[in-house]
């Protein structure tokens, strides 16, 4: 598993856990990071993949983003 895996995998747990986006210094301890540039890294590189937004750079994973945005209506009435 790759750092990057590591940082998503740690994205991931806490949502679930908290169900907020998490610090970075949380996402460092549970990746095994100690440096916070390299996880800010892996962020970018996560967003640039399509994996997570950054929404107030804070990480969201993309599939939460979807679940808050909900089904897109296409304006045709109900």
């Amino acid at each position: 598993m790759t750092a990057r895996d590591r940082v998503f995998l740690a994205i991931l747990d806490h949502w679930r856990t908290y169900a907020v986006p998490p610090v970075i210094r949380d996402v460092c301890k549970a990746a095994g990071v100690s440096s916070t540039s390299y996880v800010w890294k892996q962020y970018r590189l996560l967003e640039m993949a399509g994996r997570i937004v950054i929404v107030q750079r804070h990480p969201v994973p993309v599939e939460i983003v979807k679940l808050i945005q909900g089904p897109v209506s296409t304006g045709k009435g109900v």
